[in-house]
């Protein structure tokens, strides 16, 4: 598990909710989803109750750019970085 990580946590109240990434600081990874969490308030997790789901492309440099958007574009762009990768993972599934 890397920042940029797609991940899908296996027990809680988020369970089947897909997250990214956005800082870790063992054991713990640092979430976001762009609808609840933002990366001014992220969800911290045990890195054991998450799954790898897939990775974020040039992650380091979306999450630079993302910083730097105000609040409302911030969550879109946290959305839409999930929902790329999301339809990547379960293209490659099916296929």
């Amino acid at each position: 598990m890397k920042i940029g990580s797609l991940i899908l946590p296996n027990c809680g109240h988020d369970a089947g909710r897909f997250y990214m990434v956005c800082d870790l600081k063992e054991p713990y990874a640092f979430l976001c989803d762009g609808e609840k969490r933002d990366l001014a308030h992220t969800k911290k997790k045990l890195m054991k109750h998450c799954v790898l789901v897939g990775c974020i492309p040039q992650a380091q440099e979306l999450l630079e750019q993302i910083r730097t958007l105000e609040p409302g574009p911030q969550r879109a762009a946290i959305r839409k970085a999930i929902r790329r990768v999301n339809t990547q993972v379960v293209d490659s599934q099916q296929g």
